[in-house]
Parts: structure tokens; sequence; C-alpha cells
């Protein structure tokens, strides 16, 4: 587990990069490079949130899905992450550049199924916070909501 959060904190730190750089957007020429990376860091974190499942509540993640929005030329895109678990649950997770200051860019919420896209409430987390209290929080709202 250890050897894959370092995994995941490298590509979390990969995303950060362009993040924090301002403008994301195909005028900037940086858009298909969040693009391969914000997919890595999802691809990652449905890895390790199934191996956290696994361990705390011997649960596995059924079905996983990433996908990226590009949008228009002037916008970062929309990368995202839905996954169902064997328990029913499922968690849907968006990153996006921020907005207005808001340092919190990374949103998750729980759903029923793959095609739910209203969901729970919506909940937020910052790119800056630890990869392993990312992947904490996330696998914790989909078993908190199996019970």
């Amino acid at each position: 587990m250890v050897k894959t959060m370092t995994a995941g904190q490298k590509k979390l730190d990969t995303m950060n990069v362009h993040l924090l750089s301002g403008e994301i957007s195909e005028y900037a020429g940086n858009k298909g490079a969040f693009k391969s990376a914000s997919i890595a860091f999802l691809k990652q974190l449905s890895k390790d949130i199934d191996q956290r499942l696994e361990k705390v509540c011997n649960a596995r993640l059924i079905e996983t899905r990433t996908t990226f929005n590009p949008g228009g030329p002037a916008i970062a895109g929309n990368p995202s992450l839905y996954f169902m678990t064997d328990m029913g649950t499922g968690i849907a997770v968006y990153i996006s550049e921020g907005f207005h200051g808001n340092p919190k860019n990374i949103m998750y919420r729980t759903i029923r199924h793959m095609s739910d896209y209203c969901g729970g409430n919506n909940c937020w987390l910052s790119a800056q916070e630890s990869y392993e209290h990312i992947v904490e929080k996330i696998a914790k709202a989909a078993y908190r909501d199996a019970q």
C-alpha cells in the first residue's frame, strides 16, 4: 500500500504543477498535459481506494470509469472518475481548476449508479492535501454510504 501511495502522490504532484500554473487551456498550450496528468491521477486513485476499501471493510470496486470532457479551447476541461463498489455504493470524483481563488478543486459525492449525475452532497478537497488524506476521505464516503 505504501508503494502505491507514493506513486499516487507523484501523480498528484504532477497534476498540481498544471493546476498551480494558472490558466489551463489550449491557448496556454497545456490542456493535453493536464488531461494526461489528471487521468493518470484518477486511475491511480481508483486503485488505491480499491485497496483501502478491501483493507477496511472487505469491499472491492466492481466498476470504474475515467473520462475527460475537453470543453472549449479556453478552459481546462473536466476530468472525472466514477466507481461502484460491491456494497452497492459509488462515488463520482471531479477535478477542476478552482475558481475565484478557491483552493478546493477536487469534488466528490456519492452516487447510486454509474449514470447518476446528481447524486449526494458535493464534498470538496484541495489537490494540495496529501494523497493519503484524499484516498481516505473518498474511501470513507463510499464505506459510510453503505451503512
